[in-house]
């Protein structure tokens, strides 16, 4: 009975151990991610570096013709709809239909007509 007791609580110390090793790991790897981040901002034109978008900035690109992004479902119960930026506001017009094989289809259709001030897609 005492070795099934001293075992109950080698084990429970030993997870304890291991969660706090865990924590400290992850804590580590975060504090190295968060500096790596602050670096890559620094350097010319990654300010926002895995920032959300600036809207404004956004709304001021889309004086040039609106701006277009298409979330396909790849994972089902998560819907496929159109974030649609113009000059003025930025609406979603969900896309019940689209799958990712019509999404492909309508994507080898547009890309001979895509243009972007950059001359890329």
């Amino acid at each position: 009975m005492f070795e099934q007791r001293r075992k109950v609580i080698e084990d429970v110390s030993t997870a304890r151990v291991k969660d706090v090793d865990s924590s400290f790991t992850h804590t580590m790897k975060n504090t190295e991610f968060e500096t790596t981040l602050k670096h890559i901002r620094t350097l010319p034109s990654y300010d926002r570096f895995l920032l959300p978008p600036d809207m404004a900035k956004q709304h001021e690109l889309a004086e040039a013709g609106s701006i277009v992004f298409i979330h396909c479902e790849l994972v089902p119960g998560f819907q496929s709809a159109a974030i649609i930026i113009t000059a003025e506001r930025t609406y979603m017009l969900p896309l019940p239909k689209l799958d990712k094989a019509g999404a492909d289809r309508h994507m080898q259709n547009m890309l001979p007509r895509a243009h972007t001030p950059r001359g890329g897609v």
